[in-house]
């Protein structure tokens, strides 16, 4: 569709880049640094807490997804975990654990 709207072929760009990484990651990391500085030490907790299992939780359900219908839903290449999840998620999935406690409390 994007290709009929511009009348020429859609073209992204996505060479590896670790600078792209980091700075993305950047964004949860500061946050950790933040809460520990604030000295919350139960949000801390909640950050490796959500880390773990959200990577966890990826892993499994891209496992286990491949198993059952043959297919990846997506696949990883730097630094994967047998392709499934990658070490560089681990940042994110913390982030999105106290983003979503916040919310959460926040709604309360």
């Amino acid at each position: 569709m994007l290709e009929k709207t511009l009348g020429k072929p859609f073209k992204t760009n996505h060479k590896y880049a670790f600078g792209k990484y980091a700075s993305l990651m950047s964004i949860p990391i500061y946050g950790l640094i933040a809460l520990i500085i604030s000295g919350d030490f139960g949000y801390v907790q909640l950050f490796f807490f959500g880390a773990i299992v959200g990577t966890t939780s990826e892993y499994l359900a891209g496992r286990y997804f491949h198993k059952i219908t043959g297919q990846r839903i997506w696949t990883y290449k730097y630094l994967s975990i047998q392709g499934y999840t990658s070490i560089f998620t681990l940042p994110y999935w913390g982030g999105a654990t106290i983003f979503f406690v916040g919310l959460a409390k926040l709604l309360q």
